[in-house]
């Protein structure tokens, strides 16, 4: 699989957002969170993306995709956790609350007209998600190439979190 092809599986409409996110409610996967943990995860992004520059460096590219995804991951509960004072305890939702406080008046204000690119950024959180999992879960070959795109999207991910959470 190249990265490029992969189908990020992030809710497309407001519909989808809404029921992937009620049922996120339902299966009790959102806790409350401070900004104080916003910080917490946002420090632990950092960690895991030194641990994949480590891992790509020794060439074990597969362990390093799964390291550049959960520092995206733990920025995502980051910007969760900061915007909406929650987070969830799975991935999916914490995509689609990452969408919801997205949309929302108070973070239109406040993200202006870089709004679709965060849009984009969510989409590419998916994408990685999902090549994560081929690398986890299968037996396909991380390619080093597709490790490169990973590892400079994770870090202008977090970077962007970071920068909004300030």
């Amino acid at each position: 699989m190249e990265f490029g092809e992969t189908d990020s599986k992030v809710p497309k409409s407001g519909i989808a957002m809404e029921r992937a996110l009620n049922g996120c409610i339902k299966r009790k996967r959102i806790q409350g969170f401070s900004k104080e943990d916003a910080k917490t995860f946002l420090a632990k992004a950092h960690y895991h993306l030194q641990t994949a520059e480590s891992f790509e460096s020794d060439s074990f590219l597969d362990w390093a995709v799964i390291a550049y995804y959960s520092g995206m991951y733990m920025a995502a509960k980051a910007f969760t956790a900061h915007f909406s004072g929650t987070a969830a305890k799975d991935h999916g939702c914490t995509i689609a609350l990452m969408l919801q406080v997205l949309k929302g008046k108070k973070f239109a204000k406040k993200l202006g007209s870089a709004r679709k690119k965060f849009e984009q950024e969510i989409e590419l959180l998916g994408k990685v998600r999902q090549y994560r999992n081929s690398a986890l879960y299968t037996v396909t070959e991380v390619k080093e190439n597709d490790v490169r795109k990973i590892a400079k999207n994770a870090f202008e991910f977090v970077e962007e979190i970071d920068k909004l959470l300030k």
